[in-house]
């Protein structure tokens, strides 16, 4: 497993953009990818669906603790799946300051997805 990071604190630096396009055109060379929406406004997100109907999302895997297989949304293009982002992220600014565990979550959700 290959994993690309696209981040920056600042905004309007291209990420979303950057990461959409990476995360197609790995697809359509025919690997399976994961784009990972940790932006709270799930901008990667409201491409693929829609972030009102999203039952479980990023939120979920860091405040709950979910694998990400139990996140994932198999978008329409074919081998990209998306782990969602919704408003409800912004919590986890907060929530993940004040945990000493905090940067080994994701780290730890991504068990079990070597198969992308």
């Amino acid at each position: 497993m290959i994993t690309i990071s696209v981040a920056n604190q600042k905004g309007g630096e291209g990420k979303t953009t950057t990461s959409i396009n990476l995360a197609e055109g790995l697809s359509r060379r025919g690997f399976k990818t994961i784009l990972l929406d940790i932006d709270p406004q799930g901008n990667s997100s409201s491409i693929y669906c829609n972030t009102d109907e999203i039952e479980s999302s990023m939120y979920h895997l860091f405040h709950k603790k979910l694998k990400l297989q139990n996140i994932l949304f198999e978008t329409k293009k074919e081998n990209l799946y998306l782990a969602p982002s919704n408003t409800k992220l912004a919590e986890m600014e907060v929530l993940s300051s004040n945990t000493v565990e905090a940067p080994f979550i994701l780290r730890d959700a991504m068990e079990g997805s070597e198969k992308f």
